[in-house]
């Protein structure tokens, strides 16, 4: 299998750039997550696709690189965001290698788009202290925020109330 045919149908995003921060190539899956077409990509500044700060120091970090040889990126995979075309910041993962071939370096970047990730968690955390009728927090968010608070309360000293109000026949009317 030919490396462009793969590398065109991964799910993930595939980026390389050259030693001067340039997009070299941009996959299929790369277009979609950042929403541009690959001919609008190669050949500009891969920062177009990071927000800021990451943006306005990319290539600094390129020339720290350059400099010392040392990159926290390479070989690590991170929780970082990304910035589509359309000025949407997205949650993503992104991985980093770089391969030198005949004293040329080109820097590879894989791309997992975690916004339905990020979704799922957000829901998950809503049905676990929220009740899904009403949107109210339920016991399970009352017994933690309380226990949060009684541990500050042992780190500081102030002390607090706890009014607990019980309305007659609230199950009927609830109902």
């Amino acid at each position: 299998i030919k490396a462009e045919l793969l590398k065109d149908e991964t799910i993930d995003g595939v980026i390389t750039i050259n030693a001067n921060g340039l997009v070299d190539s941009f996959n299929h899956a790369a277009c979609r997550i950042f929403g541009y077409a690959s001919a609008e990509v190669l050949g500009h500044n891969v920062s177009m696709l990071m927000p800021s700060p990451h943006q306005e120091r990319h290539d600094s970090y390129l020339q720290r690189y350059h400099d010392t040889g040392k990159a926290h990126i390479l070989g690590v995979a991170r929780e970082m965001h990304g910035l589509r075309k359309n000025g949407n910041v997205f949650p993503m993962t992104l991985s980093v290698t770089s391969v030198t071939r005949g004293g040329t370096t080109t820097f590879i970047g894989l791309v997992r788009d975690q916004s339905e990730h990020q979704n799922d968690q957000d829901q998950i955390h809503r049905l676990a202290f929220y009740d899904a009728l009403t949107g109210l927090p339920n016991r399970r968010l009352l017994m933690d925020r309380l226990h949060h608070a009684m541990q500050a309360s042992k780190r500081t000293g102030q002390h607090g109330a706890l009014m607990f109000l019980d309305l007659d026949k609230f199950k009927t009317l609830n109902d």
